[in-house]
């Protein structure tokens, strides 16, 4: 197993893995999580192959046997009038859920949002799904607490 920064040219591939993983979602909650459409995996891809240029945006992939079976995004961000980074951990997938391999990603995107100055790491996780209780003590067993509830409102 290999965990290196994804290349441009595996944006789709990687864009697959995401599709499989929210596929992999639908499939545990009753009536479906929610799949993504045609203009979203393509928004997803063009994303995705942006990353490896923006020193700002991080994608990692695991590659066994010149497979591709998971990846971690991440960024930083800064306000615009305030002082200080934050990163945050954005999507987490490893087929078959090696939970030691996401382990791995996730503490390399953590480092790597720390070593470009960020003061605090967040990750969010859905409420409501049947894996939320299961990711929250995932995110805690690496160092994090919750300490506050976003709320959003959709157009």
């Amino acid at each position: 197993m290999l965990i290196r920064e994804m290349r441009v040219e595996e944006a789709s591939t990687v864009r697959d893995l995401w599709n499989e993983m929210c596929e992999v979602a639908d499939a545990r909650v009753p009536g479906g999580w929610g799949r993504l459409d045609e203009s979203s995996l393509a928004l997803i891809a063009d994303n995705l192959a942006r990353t490896p240029a923006h020193p700002d945006a991080l994608c990692l992939v695991v590659e066994e046997e010149d497979d591709l079976v998971g990846f971690v995004t991440a960024s930083v961000q800064g306000h615009p009038t305030s002082p200080g980074i934050t990163g945050e951990v954005e999507e987490l997938y490893v087929r078959d859920g090696d939970a030691a391999t996401e382990r791995e990603l996730a503490t390399r995107a953590i480092d790597w949002a720390f070593e470009r100055g960020a003061n605090a790491v967040v990750a969010y996780e859905g409420s409501g799904a049947p894996w939320t209780d299961a990711s929250i003590e995932f995110w805690r067993t690496l160092g994090f607490d919750i300490d506050r509830v976003v709320l959003h409102r959709y157009r």
